[in-house]
């Protein structure tokens, strides 16, 4: 039998830091050996389960041994770790695509900027930042033994992005949101009012020029807020918007939707396809299209009840998110412990 290891940031309370410990909760409470690996900067530390995830059953270790029956999984940000390692199977965790690049080789971060993944100041920013330790370009991953190695994914955009990389060696691992947002909200019975959420991080500058159009409508920030005046947002809030880069993913359009908001994207990342953003092309929008979004927020807005009912596919899929998460790691075991 294999035994695991998920390497983790310590002391970070993110929704990849929390996905991570789901997987972990999920494979100990399944009966497989797994531990969770703390790290800080480029060391493994000795660290405590941070308090937001102590709800989870977790096992921690300090150190991995590099042999064949060990399997380490490591998020895509930080896959310069798997240079540590002859022996042990590696699985690469691709939680996003975009975010990779952070830790990406020079060639490839001037092979996306090109492409138009991010622009100037973030070319000059990554270059600054570049730590030849601290990075993995493309072509070292391709050429890591193929008998070795193993690559999940949490969205279709990251799963495509991969392939036209020519890494082929692929099983999906998504995610589900955390359950504190799932509940059993009366969306029929709800009074929603004339607001506008937006995560100020994501996409602002395409949002302030929205705000200007529209002086009389009411745009809040999701910034700085707990989960359970986050909650009581979205749940009266009519529309949320993002016209962020959408990495992987999201997990704030599936929040505020699950809680009765309808969505509106633009068409960068995982939001361009429907696999990851199942809703319909009239709720997506390219970021020049300022007009366009316009009409579709009052649109929203005026007929709230009506437009609510084209996100019902979505909030079904939201709600299936934990059984196929589940499903999918007992698939990708299965594969393992097969060779």
């Amino acid at each position: 039998m294999k035994v695991f290891y998920v390497l983790c940031p310590a002391k970070y309370e993110t929704g990849g830091t929390e996905l991570a410990h789901q997987l972990v909760d999920f494979m100990i409470n399944s009966g497989y050996e797994c531990y969770m690996v703390y790290f800080d900067n480029n060391d493994f530390v000795s660290s405590e389960v941070p308090i937001g995830f102590q709800k989870y059953n977790i096992l921690v270790k300090e150190t991995i041994e590099d042999n064949k029956n060990n399997c380490i999984i490591i998020p895509e940000t930080f896959l310069f770790f798997s240079k540590r390692f002859k022996n042990a199977y590696l699985i690469f965790w691709w939680m996003s695509f975009d975010n990779y690049l952070k830790r990406a080789g020079v060639i490839d971060i001037f092979k996306y900027y090109f492409k138009g993944l991010f622009n100037t100041k973030s070319l000059f920013v990554k270059l600054y930042f570049f730590n030849i330790n601290k990075s993995i370009s493309l072509n070292r991953i391709k050429h890591i033994e193929k008998k070795r190695i193993l690559h999940l994914y949490q969205s279709r955009y990251a799963s495509d992005m991969l392939l036209k990389n020519n890494i082929y060696k692929q099983l999906p691992l998504s995610d589900y949101i955390n359950t504190e947002f799932t509940n059993s909200l009366d969306l029929k019975n709800t009074k929603k009012e004339n607001l506008v959420l937006y995560n100020p991080s994501k996409g602002y500058e395409i949002t302030l020029k929205i705000k200007k159009l529209l002086p009389d409508i009411k745009f809040i920030e999701l910034k700085g807020l707990s989960r359970n005046n986050l909650n009581k947002l979205f749940q009266k809030a009519k529309l949320y918007i993002d016209f962020g880069n959408h990495p992987g993913k999201d997990r704030l359009p599936r929040e505020a939707c699950i809680n009765g908001c309808c969505i509106i994207v633009g068409k960068n990342g995982s939001a361009s396809y429907f696999e990851d953003v199942p809703i319909s092309d009239n709720y997506k929008f390219d970021n020049s299209d300022l007009t366009g979004i316009k009409n579709r927020i009052l649109d929203i807005f005026e007929n709230y009840e009506e437009r609510s009912l084209d996100f019902t596919f979505y909030r079904s899929k939201i709600n299936k998110e934990k059984e196929i998460f589940f499903n999918e790691i007992s698939e990708f075991i299965n594969y393992i412990n097969s060779l």
